[in-house]
């Protein structure tokens, strides 16, 4: 069975995590009497599950049209033992779609509880043939499909339980068989930008060639099949500690106007900061980043341009592409503002014990730029009295563990409508994604807000880490507002594929996440592949390393050839 929980509906990246319905339990408080509604959802979330039923019981009786009463319900009963109100339960919010994949597993495991091993077995296949995936591990320990272990149906079916005895590469193959099982019924549209042919091609050959790789060879491969799907969500989750724990260069490349540049580095190495990376291993910079590329899970070329260096400084990486052949050290040649060059050799060293990296703007005399300030708070605001103008950086799409997303912006329009305000900046360029529902309270609030929403008075600056559920707050503020945009084009398009839905191969313990959502922001004709600014704004490396902000200047410019 499902666990109940409240769920989180969209963190890192924009995912939905498969749980139980409950909290669609609020979409009918209108249809249902109010305090049954309260004492259910109360009993629910306490597990007091005699005392949910009963509550439910009643709920249904005044509105049985609503699936998420009968899943609540069916889930309750279930606890209870009650196995055949509980099949009734979940048929029925199947039937009404209530998160039909999750349900039709749950009419599994009531059968299994049953005996009914036939319905069971053939009602777990329809539900991960609708995408089901559920909590990490749950098909494997989930007691409720206990009954189902023994049946060679059952390991057919699910393939989450290897043979015992399988050597390392038939470890790996079983692991690939599995991936391309599991992606074609998760994915949302799996062949939309590739081939099934091409897909399966590229399963096939890293398969026959398990025996000539390396593990971490195998896993860029893995990756390289998971980018042909071409989305951003779809990719290898890598961990900073761990069996697939990668190492990275102490220093981090960064693709600004004028080229690939070193943007920080750890202390030791700060003859490198701040240059231009010319060559890294044997390859010209230009060739290093056209290679690398298809291991990029992106939504567009800005995904790319974020990406592609972050993977040019992973030792594992650079050796499997053969532009070095030591994952211990790599060698890479630089050049400083002067033109003279120099060949550095940077260590391996996983990412947890890189330690503080120096950026290559330390010692700029000018105070740092708004964007810079406070970039790991998910937001806040500053005013600028001399300009009339409030500048909020919007960096996650999140609630903080001690305030809401929600109360902040009351905040932030109260002290817009209360004091000597003309003018409103969103900075979303560092914003990654979260809790896309959460946007709301911000879109709401500028759509009241009729001082600065005019076109001229309110921008949003936005770039390539704007991406997934930032990304539907961009479409949402570009759709309802007066905004204009600013900086770069956007790390996604207004509508795309996406959702972090974990899947973990059996036999390595490799996660990945595939995106099994379609997220329509905008109009079903729109297909751009980015929101491009009004005002373009890019940003060099002599920018950063002086501390200015091309985008806050082009905002500046603006107002003042507006007035």
């Amino acid at each position: 069975m499902t666990r109940p929980s409240m769920p989180a509906l969209r963190p890192f990246a924009a995912s939905v995590a498969i749980v139980f319905s409950s909290f669609l339990a609020h979409s009918s408080v209108r249809a249902s009497p109010p305090d049954d509604m309260e004492q259910a959802l109360a009993h629910f979330r306490n597990r007091e599950w005699t005392q949910a039923a009963t509550v439910y019981q009643r709920v249904l009786s005044a509105n049985s049209y609503v699936g998420s009463h009968w899943s609540n319900y069916g889930f309750a009963v279930h606890q209870l033992g009650r196995y055949e109100e509980s099949l009734r339960a979940f048929k029925k919010s199947v039937e009404l779609g209530a998160a039909p994949a999750t349900n039709m597993y749950n009419v599994a495991c009531a059968n299994a509880q049953l005996g009914n091993k036939a319905e069971a077995l053939a009602w777990l296949e329809k539900a991960l043939d609708a995408g089901f995936v559920g909590p990490n591990d749950l098909l494997r320990t989930d007691v409720d499909l206990d009954p189902l272990r023994d049946d060679p149906r059952f390991d057919k079916i699910v393939g989450v339980n290897p043979p015992e005895g399988l050597s390392r590469d038939q470890r790996w193959r079983y692991d690939l068989d599995y991936l391309a099982r599991r992606m074609e019924r998760v994915h949302y549209d799996l062949y939309a930008k590739t081939s099934r042919a091409s897909f399966q091609k590229a399963v096939q050959e890293l398969k026959r060639s398990v025996a000539d790789r390396k593990n971490f060879e195998i896993v860029l491969g893995i990756q390289r099949i998971l980018a042909m799907v071409g989305d951003g969500h779809t990719r290898i989750r890598h961990t900073r500690a761990g069996r697939w724990a990668f190492h990275r260069n102490p220093v981090e490349y960064y693709a600004f106007a004028d080229g690939l540049f070193v943007r920080r580095a750890a202390p030791e190495y700060g003859s490198v900061l701040g240059a231009r990376v010319v060559r890294i291993g044997n390859a010209p910079v230009k060739q290093a980043l056209e290679a690398v590329t298809p291991l990029c899970s992106v939504d567009n070329a800005m995904g790319i341009r974020l990406q592609a260096p972050r993977l040019l400084s992973t030792p594992e990486v650079l050796v499997t592409l053969g532009f070095t052949s030591d994952l211990e050290k790599t060698p890479i040649v630089v050049e400083n503002a002067e033109g003279e060059r120099t060949t550095v050799e940077l260590p391996a060293r996983l990412i947890g014990e890189i330690g503080a990296l120096v950026a290559a703007n330390a010692k700029a005399e000018p105070a740092l730029p708004l964007y810079l300030k406070n970039t790991t708070d998910p937001w806040w605001f500053e005013y600028l009295p001399d300009r009339k103008l409030v500048y909020f950086q919007y960096n996650s799409v999140r609630d903080k563990p001690d305030r809401t997303l929600a109360d902040f912006c009351e905040e932030l329009f109260r002290f817009v409508n209360e004091n000597s305000v003309e003018y409103l900046v969103i900075d979303m360029r560092l914003n990654g994604g979260g809790n896309n529902f959460l946007n709301r309270s911000l879109v709401h609030g500028l759509i009241k807000a009729e001082k600065i929403n005019r076109r001229g008075h309110l921008f949003t600056i936005i770039g390539r880490r704007t991406f997934s559920a930032a990304m539907n707050g961009a479409v949402d503020i570009e759709r309802n507002t007066e905004a204009l945009f600013v900086g770069e084009p956007t790390g996604s398009s207004p509508n795309f594929v996406g959702e972090t839905t974990l899947i973990t191969l059996p036999c390595s313990g490799l996660r990945f996440s595939c995106s099994s959502l379609y997220w329509q922001s905008s109009t079903a004709t729109d297909h751009r592949t980015w929101i491009a600014p009004d005002l373009v704004a890019e940003l060099s490396s002599t920018d950063f390393r002086n501390n200015r902000d091309p985008a806050m200047e082009a905002v500046f410019d603006y107002m003042e050839s507006s007035q």
